[in-house]
């Protein structure tokens, strides 16, 4: 399975020098694209379970178009390996972000409304990302609390799910970002679980610290079925709408609609929102 050149491969040299990141999904290298002459991203990803992950990244990677979501310009697939070719971001991601700056709680707003954007995007075409987290959330350019700019990569375990479809019944990503629903392995609205993971995103990104933590995973499913975060320190709008989006029960765990209306989301001026949207100040 191939893009639409004859071989793609042959548009791009992979500069093996240039490691940029890596993880169980492969390694990311920078490339040059011989025609464009500009350097992009390769992700590349040996085959241990078969082709069937990537081609479903690259199907719906190819078929959405958002500016806070990650494209694929070209791919390459063959039963051993794939190749990924991506835009090259060099802002780096929020996990690293938050360890080396002071983020402010209005840039963190900033940053969670692009994600907001990204995620309705997703939900509205019917995307279940299943992996949000800050690690999956990268600047596309340096640091510049001035310019925020952020994207969602890294669809790999992303599935489609619609409205009325029966819950979903497998479980990937990290457990410190999972929903008690996808944890305890019972099925689960796709939806509600993005929304458990963006909230936990949130409050790492202002805490600077996880909500649910342990380094022993017994310890992990334990804490998130029986602890509530520490919210002593956060402002009581943000901690309202965490706790709307940590709520346990994801039937009365918030939606995009209600995180969009909530308080804090207001407080940002509007201009900064999302054209088309809208936010009450209760």
């Amino acid at each position: 399975m191939t893009g639409n050149h004859i071989h793609v491969l042959e548009k791009y040299l992979i500069l093996k020098t240039r490691l940029l990141g890596e993880g169980s999904f492969g390694k990311i290298y920078m490339a040059h694209d011989k025609i464009s002459k500009k350097n992009v991203a390769v992700k590349i990803s040996e085959h241990k379970n078969g082709t069937r992950d990537i081609i479903n990244e690259c199907n719906i990677l190819r078929n959405i178009s958002h500016e806070h979501i990650i494209s694929v310009s070209d791919f390459y697939i063959s039963p051993s390996i794939s190749y990924m070719f991506m835009p090259l971001l060099m802002g780096g991601d929020m996990f690293y972000l938050t360890e080396k700056h002071e983020i402010s709680e209005h840039t963190s707003k900033i940053i969670f409304k692009q994600l907001v954007s990204a995620v309705e995007y997703c939900h509205h075409h019917d995307i279940i990302h299943r992996d949000i987290k800050l690690e999956n959330i990268v600047l596309k350019e340096a640091y510049d609390p001035r310019n925020i700019n952020i994207v969602l990569i890294d669809f790999g375990m992303a599935t489609i799910q619609h409205i009325n479809d029966p819950p979903l019944d497998t479980y990937p990503g990290s457990p410190y970002y999972a929903s008690p629903e996808l944890i305890n392995i019972t099925p689960y609205s796709g939806r509600k679980n993005d929304i458990w993971s963006m909230g936990v995103t949130l409050y790492a990104l202002v805490a600077r610290s996880l909500p649910f933590y342990s380094n022993n995973y017994d310890d992990v499913i334990k804490i998130v079925n029986n602890e509530e975060p520490d919210y002593d320190h956060l402002p009581e709008i943000l901690v309202k709408l965490l706790k709307g989006m940590l709520n346990k029960n994801p039937i009365l765990r918030y939606d995009i609609d209600q995180i969009k209306a909530s308080d804090w989301i207001c407080e940002v001026d509007n201009d900064d929102y999302p054209s088309g949207t809208h936010c009450t100040i209760s």
